[in-house]
C-alpha cells in the first residue's frame, strides 16, 4: 500500500452507494458507440478493461437524449428504449468486477 496515499484504496459512500476504492474514470468520449446509437461490443470492452484494472466507479460517456443533438456517428444514443439493453450490458461488463458504474 502507497503510504503517501492511504485512502486511495479505502471505500468511500457516496449517497446510498460505496464505492470500493476512490480511483475514478472520467467521462470521456471514445466514439464506439455502433453508428445507429447503441453501445457497441466494443464499447462493453473498453469499460470493463477499466473495471478490470480495478478503478472503483467509472463515469460512462455522456450519451445523446434528444435525436437532433447528435453531432458525431459513433456518440452512444439514449432517446430510444431499444438503446436501453447496450447501455446495460456495459454497466453489467463494469459491475462483474465489482467497479459501479454512473452515466
Amino acid at each position: 500500500m502507497n503510504h503517501n496515499f492511504p485512502n486511495m484504496f479505502s471505500p468511500i459512500n457516496i449517497g446510498t452507494v460505496t464505492v470500493p476504492n476512490r480511483f475514478v474514470v472520467p467521462p470521456m468520449g471514445n466514439n464506439f458507440a455502433n453508428t445507429d446509437g447503441p453501445m457497441s461490443e466494443r464499447s462493453a470492452a473498453y469499460y470493463e478493461a477499466r473495471a478490470q484494472g480495478g478503478f472503483g466507479l467509472i463515469t460512462i460517456e455522456s450519451p445523446v437524449v434528444h435525436k437532433e443533438a447528435k453531432v458525431g456517428p459513433r456518440q452512444p444514443c439514449l432517446f430510444s428504449d431499444a438503446d436501453v439493453p447496450s447501455c446495460q450490458r456495459v454497466a453489467d461488463a463494469c459491475h462483474a468486477y465489482g467497479a459501479k458504474t454512473r452515466l
